[in-house]
């Protein structure tokens, strides 16, 4: 092994024992904050090297290949028509350990803030959202009860209690959590990341302020569901009447694969698109009943940029000419209550997936003209589509904005306890899991997420929501002597009268069964003990 230059400035040598390369990665982030990108790479590269130990890249097939599975102490044969190739670095022990510390970091702060009778926005990846303020004060919200707003001092004195277990050098980190750049602004009330250059000097046209000092400012947030919230800041007049809001640090979780549906300005240096900034500061005022005007993109068609660049999704286009030419084409978003008239004669019979031509230009997309794969007309040929014709009706960018709004949070419990509905409101609860039969399943994801640009892996259901491959459901057992005895015991009437045939039963007695008919006798057990 010899040593590199990350970038060719950073200097990592594997052969110095001293040096630690996670903790040599953050320390040489902190220590070069003001050339910006070379800070950021080494974020991006801090953030992913987790990745590289569980990186499984998917091979798709037509026809079911023959895989084992492994789960904790079982492993079973099974067939699949996508499998997983381990990459290079494959050593999931050491992602585990990287994800669980970190979890275990967010629990003991969590602790800590319950323990002062605060709270929190949200919980992400590597952050807390405390709930406080300069002066504190008392939470009235929903759910509330005996929480309260900390105050600043509070949060300091709580993160303080972490410096213990700092790993970075001292004189580079000196906490091992801080306060985001989302909490400071300039003293000229400027953002420092974004309205400044690297030397610290204030682009914003007027401001001459350098940025050597910064202040703490009051932020506020808004949360619909996880990973979908936003911070932002008020702006009061002089009677302290709310008058406008300054998004902060809007999150795009859950728009990914959605095409930009307006152009950032030159020099953008923001983390997420102009587009989400408009969309967020839409949505906040809704909530705080100010003033408010649809983006000037809400009325385009959404649409979903994918490749041509295999024969899986030419062949998936059914060879059509019409996408050779084009590198990349656009998945128009459409409803099968909301898109097509129900006196339209043309309506699809099969669950529409119409494709057009790729267009930088956002003014063209609602001229575009193009084909729905999914269904032919009387004389085989693909049924056209304009996107301006009055029977047909794309989903657009203000029908994404309604449902971003109304997605209920899946994860937690509303404060009255119940399921979480598009309607509730407050301090939400954690949903307790009692852990039932134990289902072996791929990776929880929707492939519209994570390959939206590979037509050829977008089922569906990628449309409605998740969908996962669950292995072992044909998987067959052979039943423990325990359980037969209580089948035996039972009788075949009683075995019968609970829905239990009496072939399945013997069955079951002298031979293997599927997974699922197993369950189902174990079902029919707990059944009549429990009577």
């Amino acid at each position: 092994m010899r040593a590199v230059k990350l970038r060719g400035k950073v200097l990592i040598d594997p052969n110095d024992d001293s040096v630690d390369l996670f903790t040599k990665i953050i320390e040489e982030r902190k220590r070069n904050k003001n050339d910006a990108d070379l800070s950021y790479w080494l974020k991006i590269l801090a953030n992913s090297i987790y990745g590289f130990f569980v990186e499984l890249i998917p091979e798709h097939f037509q026809q079911p290949k023959k895989v084992m599975v492994f789960s904790g102490d079982e492993s079973f044969p099974d067939s699949a028509r996508v499998t997983e190739k381990r990459g290079q670095w494959f050593a999931p022990y050491l992602a585990t350990l990287i994800t669980s510390a970190g979890r275990l970091l967010l629990a003991l702060l969590e602790v800590e803030v319950k323990r002062a009778k605060g709270t929190y926005l949200y919980c992400d990846t590597d952050s807390l959202a405390i709930v406080a303020s300069k002066k504190g004060g008392t939470l009235r919200i929903p759910g509330a009860h005996g929480k309260r707003i900390l105050t600043w001092d509070e949060v300091d004195r709580i993160t303080a209690k972490f410096r213990a277990l700092n790993p970075y050098d001292p004189n580079e980190v000196p906490d091992l959590l801080n306060l985001t750049d989302d909490n400071y602004v300039c003293t000229c009330s400027h953002e420092l990341k974004t309205e400044h250059d690297e030397a610290g000097a204030c682009e914003v046209l007027g401001c001459k302020c350098t940025a050597k000092k910064k202040i703490r400012r009051q932020i506020w947030g808004v949360g619909i569901a996880a990973k979908r919230y936003t911070l932002f800041e008020k702006v009061l007049d002089r009677r302290g009447k709310l008058t406008d809001i300054k998004i902060a640090n809007p999150k795009a979780h859950g728009n990914r694969f959605s095409v930009s549906p307006k152009d950032n300005p030159k020099n953008w240096k923001k983390d997420a698109p102009l587009w989400i900034y408009e969309m967020w500061d839409y949505i906040v005022r809704g909530f705080l009943e100010l003033e408010r005007t649809l983006p000037d993109w809400a009325a385009l068609p959404q649409m979903m940029r994918f490749s041509v660049s295999t024969w899986n999704v030419l062949k998936m286009l059914g060879m059509w000419e019409g996408a050779r030419p084009h590198n990349f084409m656009f998945m128009v978003m459409t409803s099968e209550a909301f898109s097509f008239d129900l006196d339209f004669d043309n309506k699809p019979d099969k669950k529409p997936m119409v494709i057009v031509p790729f267009s930088s230009k956002q003014r063209e997309w609602p001229k575009l003209k193009g084909f729905d794969i999914h269904n032919k007309d009387r004389r085989g040929k693909f049924r056209c589509y304009r996107m301006d014709d009055p029977d047909f009706h794309p989903l657009t960018y203000a029908h994404m904005m309604e449902e971003y709004v109304r997605h209920p949070e899946a994860k937690s419990l509303g404060p009255d306890g119940k399921l979480c509905t598009t309607d509730t409101r407050g301090l939400l609860k954690r949903t307790h899991i009692t852990a039932g039969r134990i289902r072996y399943i791929d990776k929880e994801t929707s492939s519209m997420w994570a390959q939206g640009d590979d037509l050829s892996v977008v089922t569906d259901h990628d449309e409605t929501g998740f969908r996962v491959i669950e292995y072992g459901k044909r998987r067959k057992v052979t039943i423990p002597d325990s359980v037969k005895r209580v089948i035996e015991e039972m009788g075949q009437r009683e075995l019968r009268r609970r829905g239990l045939g009496q072939h399945t039963s013997e069955k079951a007695l002298r031979s293997t069964v599927r997974i699922q008919t197993y369950r189902k006798i174990l079902s029919v057990i707990d059944g009549h003990k429990r009577d």
